[in-house]
């Protein structure tokens, strides 16, 4: 019996499209955490959206269905503050919360898909991936780098007109991180190879060298050096009150700065005079010594260097070069009578800055007496006070382990401006010109009203911080009547107008002062965040952010002043530390006749 081919495949082709549609159509269906998914109500912070909503991108809701298990709608919007370069940040992310349980129904093809992307997600993850904005906390880029992710951020646009461009390796935010990392950690290049797997470390070697150049280029000149700040910035912004009263009475043109060597230890060489010149007979190592300059609030104003380090080169010889050879325009930047702050190893060099028409600090010396005088232990004092700072800077050098370790030959060509590079990213963490300091009565038209209710339910999540928020008013005011005319001061941001910063002391500890940070509009509290210990919560806030919202939103509008007992407290007992010392006297002077 003859059998038709053509009839033994018709049916089989035929299952198998049947097969298929049933598959393609088969649904299941799930229950899901959803957020919401109107275009007026933000899906993060579940608030009204003002203005510039943002549509949320497939990338972020794969992910945050993928990291939280919640179901972002596809057209979901949110504000446009939980964006950064179109993508949720980290915080965004970690603050998305399921609004309802909604039943969802899937087919094949989508189950497919999800798999799919959840794959790519996976086989994209990379140890360190600068270029994610997901995928490193900021605690994780301040351990890597030193700044934290912010100032990564910035660094990178200070950058971006420079000639540094992505490769088929590495992006330029990995290329930064790279040099960064290696400051910080001290890293080999193989190692940093296998960090960021790249396949050799040739390839870190050219990625150093295009972020070595391009910070060079871009960032280094306008944050090094007495070119890239003026002489009343330095004394409006960078002086301490106590260094102006001490060392030039309060005088309102005069610069104060204060000066010191380091030393990096470097290998040994079999260049003979470059290792004689390079031997501390002090240290009994070889090093190279760059000279720190800095402000008296430890703002760094310029590295000079490295110089050598023999025995001809001491701090006073190094002080001479500088001054006779003007390095990086230093004579032209200081003015007659501007004090330099130093320790006794530039007494060689003091006739040289008086003669230039300096004032030279140093602590005096006995010359063969057996004590100092009452003025010359006061004056020392006063030195020691003001100079700690370069010695605190110098402190921070040694933080990182790339200068703490033994510098390898190899990279002497380059210690110069591995230094400056530090250097400057050590003041972008210092910059204070950012903010001025205000009275509350500028923002209390802009700050938003609020009640006491909407403090608990929306901000604080409880009413502990709400009791402590008084107690911390009033010491900031030096008054219990918060109703009346009062000094509270703050800091505001000169670039976001709606961030302020306000300084509050510690109820534990007297030293310390913590900043409490808010952004607001006039209808709502938009972020918080404290440098206290509790102040980095996902969950309400601490008592010093309560505070400062109470008082400004609600305690301020109140017609009648609430007197709490514990208000004269102070008033029933006696401070003996009031009193002058009229007299110092010890139990063994009143046992001596």
């Amino acid at each position: 019996m003859d059998i038709n081919q053509e009839d033994m495949s018709d049916p089989i082709s035929g299952s198998d499209q049947n097969l298929n549609e049933v598959l393609k159509n088969e649904t299941i269906t799930l229950p899901m955490n959803c957020t919401g998914s109107g275009h007026t109500i933000c899906c993060v912070c579940r608030l009204d959206i003002k203005e510039h909503a943002k549509t949320i991108s497939s990338e972020d809701r794969d992910l945050v269905l993928l990291k939280k298990n919640v179901f972002i709608p596809e057209g979901a919007r949110c504000c446009s503050v939980h964006m950064i370069n179109h993508q949720l940040t980290t915080a965004s992310i970690d603050r998305v919360a399921p609004l309802s349980i909604q039943y969802k129904k899937f087919n094949s093809s989508d189950i497919q898909v999800l798999v799919t992307k959840w794959q790519m997600l996976f086989e994209k993850k990379k140890r360190l991936d600068f270029d994610n904005l997901h995928s490193l906390s900021d605690d994780e880029y301040k351990t890597f780098t030193s700044l934290s992710k912010t100032q990564f951020d910035d660094l990178i646009f200070q950058i971006s007109m420079s000639k540094i461009r992505n490769s088929s390796n590495r992006s330029i935010r990995t290329a930064i991180a790279i040099l960064l990392c290696k400051l910080r950690l001290g890293l080999s290049n193989k190692m940093l190879a296998i960090l960021f797997q790249l396949p050799e470390k040739k390839a870190i070697s050219r990625a150093l060298e295009s972020a070595r150049d391009a910070l060079m280029t871009e960032f280094v000149p306008y944050n090094l050096g007495f070119n890239h700040i003026s002489r009343r910035e330095i004394i409006d912004q960078h002086t301490s009150a106590i260094a102006s009263q001490l060392m030039c009475g309060d005088e309102a043109d005069k610069v104060i700065v204060v000066a010191d060597s380091t030393y990096i230890f470097i290998q040994k060489s079999r260049n003979n005079n470059f290792q004689r010149k390079t031997y501390s007979l002090h240290k009994k190592r070889s090093l190279l010594k760059p000279m720190i300059v800095v402000s008296t609030t430890g703002y760094i104003i310029d590295c000079i260097g490295p110089f050598f380090s023999d025995f001809s080169n001491n701090d006073a010889s190094i002080m001479k070069n500088i001054l006779f050879r003007n390095t990086n325009k230093i004579i032209d930047w200081l003015n007659q009578d501007d004090v330099v702050v130093v320790d006794r190893g530039f007494r060689d060099s003091v006739d040289i800055m008086e003669g230039l028409g300096l004032k030279v600090a140093l602590p005096p010396f006995l010359n063969g007496r057996r004590q100092f005088t009452t003025t010359e232990a006061n004056q020392s004092r006063y030195v020691t006070k003001i100079r700690w700072v370069v010695e605190a800077a110098n402190a921070r050098i040694k933080q990182f382990k790339f200068f703490s370790n033994t510098v390898q030959n190899s990279s002497l060509p380059h210690l110069e401006e591995y230094l400056s590079i530090f250097l400057e990213k050590n003041n972008l963490k210092k910059l204070t010109s950012k903010w001025e300091i205000i009275n509350h009565t500028n923002i209390l038209d802009e700050f938003p009203i609020l009640s006491e209710n909407d403090i608990v339910n929306n901000i604080t999540l409880g009413v502990f911080q709400l009791k402590r928020a008084r107690s911390y008013a009033e010491e900031k005011t030096s008054t219990t009547d918060l109703t009346g005319p009062v000094d509270y001061t703050m800091y505001r941001c000169k670039e976001f107008p709606d961030i302020i910063r306000i300084p509050t002391r510690s109820a534990h500890v007297n030293r310390l002062t913590h900043n409490p940070i808010i952004q607001f509009t006039s209808n709502d509290i938009l972020e918080w965040w404290c440098d206290c210990s509790t102040g980095n919560g996902m969950l309400g806030c601490c008592s010093h952010i309560a505070s400062a919202i109470w008082f400004l939103s609600f305690e301020r509008w109140q017609s009648h002043n609430r007197q709490m007992p514990s208000g004269d407290f102070i008033n029933l007992a006696t401070d003996a530390s009031l009193l002058s010392d009229f007299y110092d006297s010890t139990d063994d002077e009143d046992g001596t006749n």
